[in-house]
Order: C-alpha cells, then structure tokens, then sequence
C-alpha cells in the first residue's frame, strides 16, 4: 500500500511540473480537454528510477519524443526545449525555419520556447547586453522558469552560460520557491552545492526562514492545524535529505541565529 500511495504521489507531482509546459488556454465549449490533459495518456510510458519509488523524468521524456510522440513535431519540441535535448532541437529538417516560424506563433508566450526559438534564430550572444554582458529578459526568465519547476537538465544547460553573478542572483531568488515546492531533489542537490560554495551565510539564512521559521511557529501556534504542520514536516526532511553537506551542518547549528 506504501509504495501505491508513493507513486500516486510521485506522478501528482509529475503533472504538476509538466502541466507548467503548456501555456494557459481561454475556456471553448469546443475542447473537449485542455492540453495539458494530454499528458494522462502518457501514464503507460512513465520510467521509474531504479532505487527509489520516483518517476525519472527525463527518461520518460526521452521516451516519448522518441516513440509516443513521434508524429507529433510541437510535443516532441516541447520535451526537447524543457530536457535540453539539443541535438533533436537543432535538428533543422525535422525543425526547418518553416517549423519554427509555426512554433513561435504558437508558442512564442511562454519564456521556455521564447528563448530556444530565439536562439536558434541567432547566437548566445543575443541574450547578453553588448557592452556589459548582463543577461536580458529572455535568458532570465527561461533560467527562472526551469530552476522554479525544476527542469534541472535546462537549468544545467543554463548554469554553464551564465556568470557567476547572474547564477547567484537568481538561484537565491527562486530558492524559496524551489524548497517550498520540495518535489525537485535533482534541481535542488545541483543548486545546493554550488550555490553553498558561492554563498553558504546567504543559503542559510533563506534556508532557515523557509523551514525552521515557519515550522517552528507552526508547532508552536495554539490554534495549529495538524495538516499544516505535517506540510512543514514533509517540506523539512526533503530539505535535510537534499541538501549538500555544507547547508545541512549549517542549519544544525542554527539554534542561536536570533
């Protein structure tokens, strides 16, 4: 029964991330579901890690580019853009400039596929300001985007791209929203380590604030709801489970930070 609820779980959290791949639909009495509903009829093909009760994403969309959606050019896309696929992205028969110009009408909106359509249109250089090299709008958002519903592949894609101010800035930026989601134990492990080595006060500090704050006043609260409290819970194992050596032995030692 342990394992049954584990998995129901691991997919709820699943969809949850992949329904962030379709952009947001007005209602038509004429679709029968929205699209992100179609990735129900993928529950067949879903590969499961070896060791632990967990779906492998990324492997599940290898799969699926590779076979379920075969016949479907803006599914495949749309995996390869959010897996940083690369070599299927720039595949220029099955992606011709034709192609493109179809995506980015269609899909243009959402800063994932903004930002591999543009560059397939130009070089890296188009995300950097010319005279300075600060990142623009596009690039921040996409890194944004795949580090707050853990794309981790495309956030390692990314990371490499970057500077190590910009990496900074926005990997604590979205910390919070990455631990609060805790479903993201690869994204998280990745930018663990190397966000404690450039700033290991600064991850502790947004740490501590995060979990032990909160969970402390939830417990402590009179009227605490025992959901709200388990919620708390959950989200603070998989912070200690997940974090990197250096941010856990830090936040043991917090019991004189206030």
């Amino acid at each position: 029964m342990r394992r049954e609820v584990s998995e129901v779980c691991s997919t709820s959290k699943s969809d949850e991330k992949h329904s962030e791949m379709f952009l947001d639909e007005p209602k038509s009495k004429h679709r029968v579901m929205n699209k992100s509903e179609h990735l129900r009829t993928f529950y067949e093909h879903l590969v499961w890690k070896n060791s632990t009760v967990e779906l492998d994403d990324a492997l599940t969309a290898k799969r699926l580019v590779d076979n379920e959606c075969s016949n479907w050019p803006q599914m495949q896309f749309q995996f390869a853009c959010m897996y940083a696929f690369t070599s299927l992205i720039e595949d220029n028969f099955r992606f011709d400039k034709y192609r493109r110009i179809t995506l980015r009408k269609q899909l243009s909106d959402h800063p994932v596929y903004d930002f591999w359509l543009t560059l397939l249109d130009s070089t890296w250089e188009v995300f950097f300001n010319t005279e300075n090299r600060v990142p623009n709008q596009k690039l921040m958002l996409c890194f944004q985007f795949a580090i707050r519903h853990g794309y981790c592949q495309l956030v390692e894609y990314i990371w490499d791209k970057i500077d190590n101010n910009t990496r900074e800035y926005i990997g604590l930026l979205q910390w919070r929203a990455l631990c609060f989601r805790a479903r993201d134990r690869d994204t998280m492990r990745f930018l663990c380590t190397r966000l404690c080595h450039m700033n290991p006060v600064g991850m502790a500090r947004i740490s501590w604030t995060i979990f032990f704050d909160t969970f402390y006043n939830s417990i402590n609260n009179e009227e605490s709801d025992i959901v709200v409290e388990n919620k708390f819970r959950k989200r603070l194992e998989f912070l200690i489970e997940n974090c990197c050596s250096e941010l856990r032995r830090r936040l043991l030692k917090m019991e004189n930070f206030r």
